[in-house]
């Protein structure tokens, strides 16, 4: 049988395959300027694994003035993990280039703890015997980059996420003294007066179904030095996150530019870094490595003579 179709009816179906794209486009485009939560960070698990690629350069202006690089591949592994946040981290070196060569070293694989507020790594209690500092750097011109090699992959997106649901092209402020514990020195106290900062959700879109956001960020950071209240020093930095906005992946770049200097003097230090991530394995949630109790069973008693061991305070030693 032969179907035959009017000129009439061709053309309504040709309109409504051109009319069909335009829909959705206006749809998709009415769904970003809508609020929206933003979910910045996949929730830690035992076992989550995670590929961090390191690209760092610093220059240091003014005496003793140099330039490096380092170019670093990282496995991340949690072992454990506290109150939602990683504890214990297995971190295995798998490229590691310094100002393009490639240095020998005596250990690949480092277990580490996040015990301090920064939450910058520090050797686990009976890890590895490691050379802890920069012997060259007697005046501390090493830290903001051994800060960004021992930060919080998370403690980026945890500064910078907003309290609420924000449309796209709104600004709020960041946490200043988190973002000065992540970049700054361990024992740094935040000039609350002085410092300032702002984020902006530069956009918010649809990659392949899931929610990715991208945000935009600045901020003067003022602080004082142990017990040096007069020497003002100052972080200025800006830069960019993005990634998945669901909570179903760890943020998946970071770029940052930071300058870092003492009020009135003429030395400067100058950081750019990018961090690409990329998950490798999900881990198992608590209540998923549990097997489920059959129905009517009773949790099994605890014995009288069952102690709790002993829990020891982690081993007071210098990050690296």
């Amino acid at each position: 049988m032969e179907l035959r179709l009017s000129s009439g009816a061709v053309f309504c179906a040709l309109a409504l395959a051109l009319a069909a794209p335009v829909l959705r486009a206006d749809d998709r485009e009415d769904e970003a300027a809508k609020p929206h939560e933003l979910k910045l960070m996949l929730a830690a698990a035992v076992g989550q694994e995670e590929r961090l690629v390191y690209d760092v350069s610093r220059q240091v202006a003014g005496a003793g003035g140099r330039s490096d690089s380092i170019d670093l591949t990282i496995l991340r592994k949690i072992e454990a993990v506290d109150d939602g946040l990683a504890s214990r981290e297995q971190l295995t070196i798998e490229k590691l280039l310094f100002n393009g060569e490639e240095p020998k070293l005596p250990i690949s694989t480092v277990p580490v703890i996040r015990p301090s507020k920064s939450r910058q790594a520090t050797i686990a209690p009976g890890g590895p015997d490691v050379q802890q500092e920069d012997p060259d750097d007697a005046d501390g011109a090493d830290s903001e980059g051994i800060a960004m090699l021992r930060r919080d992959p998370d403690g980026l997106a945890r500064a910078l996420a907003p309290a609420g649901a924000k449309k796209t092209g709104e600004e709020w402020k960041p946490d200043l003294a988190s973002l000065l514990l992540i970049l700054g020195p361990a024992k740094g106290t935040l000039v609350v007066e002085s410092s300032k900062g702002s984020v902006k959700l530069a956009s918010w879109k649809r990659v392949d179904a899931t929610p990715w956001a991208e945000l935009s960020f600045e901020a003067t950071i003022h602080y004082t030095r142990g017990e040096d209240k007069k020497t003002i020093h100052e972080i200025k930095v800006s830069g960019k996150l993005e990634g998945a906005a669901d909570g179903s992946a760890p943020p998946s770049k970071e770029e940052l530019g930071l300058e870092a200097t003492v009020v009135g003097s003429d030395s400067k230090r100058t950081l750019t870094a990018k961090l690409d991530r990329t998950l490798v394995n999900a881990g198992k949630k608590p209540e998923e490595s549990a097997e489920p109790r059959k129905k009517d069973e009773k949790p099994a008693e605890k014995k009288p003579d069952e102690k709790k061991p002993d829990e020891k305070k982690p081993d007071e030693r210098e990050p690296f």
